[in-house]
C-alpha cells in the first residue's frame, strides 16, 4: 500500500470516529426508569391532519388522551389496541410500550393516518 493510501484510509478512519462521537445519542442515565408519555389529540375537526410521530422508550407508559369530533375508533397496529371515540367526549388510551419498533395508529371509521408510536430501546 502506498504512503498516500495510508494516509487517505487513516484520514477516514479519524473522520469517521469522529462523525460516530459526535453524533451517538446521549446514554439514558444509569438506571433510568420508565416514565409516563402523554400525548394529547383532537381530531375530526375538519382540518387538515398531518400524521405525527409519537416517541417513547421502551418500558415508558403511553398515554393517549383523544378528542374526535365525529364518532370514531383509533387502532394501534403492534399493540392491538382499539380505543372507541364517541363525539365530543375525551377519551384516555393507555398501555405500556414493551415492543420496540414503529407502530401505525390509524381512525377506523375516517381511515385517517394518526400517525406512528416510535418504540426505542432504553438504553
Amino acid at each position: 500500500m502506498k504512503a498516500s493510501q495510508l494516509i487517505v484510509a487513516l484520514a477516514a478512519v479519524v473522520v469517521l470516529a469522529g462523525l460516530w462521537i459526535a453524533l451517538k445519542p446521549a446514554p439514558s442515565p444509569r438506571g433510568a426508569s420508565a416514565g409516563l408519555q402523554t400525548f394529547e389529540l383532537a381530531l375530526g375537526d375538519g382540518s387538515t391532519w398531518a400524521p405525527q410521530r409519537f416517541r417513547v422508550q421502551q418500558g415508558d407508559q403511553v398515554r393517549f388522551e383523544v378528542t374526535s369530533t365525529v364518532d370514531d375508533a383509533m387502532h394501534v397496529h403492534g399493540y392491538e389496541k382499539h380505543l372507541p371515540l364517541p363525539a365530543g367526549e375525551p377519551q384516555l388510551l393507555e398501555f405500556t410500550a414493551d415492543r420496540v419498533g414503529q407502530h401505525m395508529l390509524e381512525l377506523h371509521g375516517s381511515e385517517l393516518d394518526v400517525g406512528t408510536l416510535e418504540v426505542y430501546p432504553r438504553s
